[in-house]
């Protein structure tokens, strides 16, 4: 039991001895890394969009005649029975026809107008940076390394502690 309480006491004596001291820096280097920095920027334009007219025409003009025209086509088509039901068909399928096409060409360009156009781009830039330092240094004859985030001084604190 005396041996067990004197081997504890020894190790706490030990361990309070621990003390900060300072070591001598020899050489500091930097270690660098790639970085990407994004810088937008905006890019315009002028783009020229077509004015449109809705025109208005309420004439039948196109449809009486896609209707004469198909009858026409469709009394050459049809014989006997079926010649009266294909004049029928063809008239009703011409006018619908230029009914159709009327609505679509009721559209016409006018003019232009130009309308400026944006767009945020990014710009990638490529820098190298400093990750951290790789310090050398000198404690009690002894040299050793270690890294750092900050550059160290001329000295670094390092704590020191008894071993056996």
């Amino acid at each position: 039991m005396k041996k067990l309480l004197t081997i504890s006491l020894l190790a706490l004596s030990t361990a309070t001895l621990a003390f900060t001291d300072k070591a001598e820096v020899l050489n500091v280097e930097e270690v660098f890394k790639a970085k990407i920095y994004q810088t937008p920027y905006e890019e315009c334009w002028s783009e020229d969009i077509p004015v449109y007219s809705q025109q208005a025409d309420n004439s039948y003009t196109d449809e009486i005649f896609g209707g004469i025209l198909g009858g026409v086509i469709g009394n050459q088509l049809g014989g006997g029975r079926g010649n009266k039901a294909m004049t029928v068909a063809g008239t009703l399928l011409g006018a619908s026809i230029a009914n159709d096409s009327s609505k679509t060409s009721g559209t016409k360009v006018v003019s232009y107008k130009q309308v400026r156009q944006c767009e945020t781009r990014y710009k990638q830039e490529r820098k190298e940076v400093v990750d951290y330092y790789m310090v050398n240094a000198k404690y009690n004859g002894r040299e050793f390394s270690f890294k750092a985030d900050t550059m160290p001084g001329s000295f670094v604190t390092v704590s020191v502690s008894p071993v056996n």
